[in-house]
């Protein structure tokens, strides 16, 4: 098996998350609420790599239909991709694919001795303390040694979450909502935030997946997290409850 970032966070999580995920293979039916975090994901760095409309493009992909909601997030990604164009360097290298041994990952972007990771996400502090960006440095350098990383930094992009009034007096029409929605954006700051190397947390990464591969026991993990887990319903009830599974 091949170890991401994520797939070693997953099982510190929730062993039978990642139970179900990596060894079960389940796949669930996607979420289609318009501010599903991974489809909006997806649209920014698209966006950040191609375009605006391809960002955009890609965000509207994983929908059949849209609503005043999609539309919303939509003017999100119109508004937010070209501020983030601006403020990275050019020349740089999108996407970098990462294969070294058991590990792989992709890295956002790197520029000169730069590496870059993208997050559209208001939890600034989550990732501050996160190793991905060290883990990402390590591999890199070993499969690209024309590349030396000195720097590591998140790219932040706020979420503007605020909501129409419709229990106001008069209700907000959704043409005022989206010119509220456009000032807040506009007092909205992109946060460039670099991390440090920490060389420890390659050694914590690479245990983490030699236990994996011999482990035995994937024990249920109940937490807030769970809200959010798409195999929720399928763990409560002991898989009795499976219509979202594919």
């Amino acid at each position: 098996m091949k170890f991401s970032y994520s797939n070693v966070s997953t099982f510190g999580t929730c062993p039978y998350k990642w139970y179900l995920n990596y060894i079960e293979h389940l796949k669930t039916i996607p979420e289609t609420n318009p501010d599903n975090a991974l489809w909006l994901g997806l649209g920014l760095h698209k966006g950040i790599e191609c375009g605006v409309e391809a960002g955009i493009a890609e965000y509207k992909s994983h929908f059949n239909m849209l609503t005043d909601s999609h539309i919303n997030w939509i003017m999100q990604l119109e508004y937010q991709i070209p501020k983030v164009i601006e403020l990275l360097p050019e020349g740089g290298e999108h996407e970098l694919e990462i294969k070294f041994g058991d590990f792989i990952g992709y890295a956002d972007y790197v520029c000169g001795d730069t590496l870059y990771d993208f997050k559209f996400s208001n939890n600034i502090d989550n990732y501050l303390n996160s190793p991905q960006l060290s883990i990402y440095k390590y591999h890199l350098e070993k499969v690209r040694p024309d590349i030396k990383i000195n720097h590591l930094k998140y790219v932040f992009v706020p979420k503007i979450q605020i909501r129409q009034k419709l229990k106001a007096k008069p209700p907000e029409t959704i043409q005022e909502f989206r010119m509220r929605l456009r000032e807040h954006l506009e007092a909205s700051e992109i946060k460039i935030v670099e991390v440090p190397y920490d060389s420890s947390s390659i050694t914590d990464f690479q245990e983490a997946c030699q236990y994996l591969n011999t482990c035995k026991e994937f024990p249920k993990t109940p937490s807030r997290l769970c809200n959010w887990c798409q195999y929720k319903l399928y763990c409560e009830s002991n898989g009795e409850i499976d219509y979202n599974i594919l």
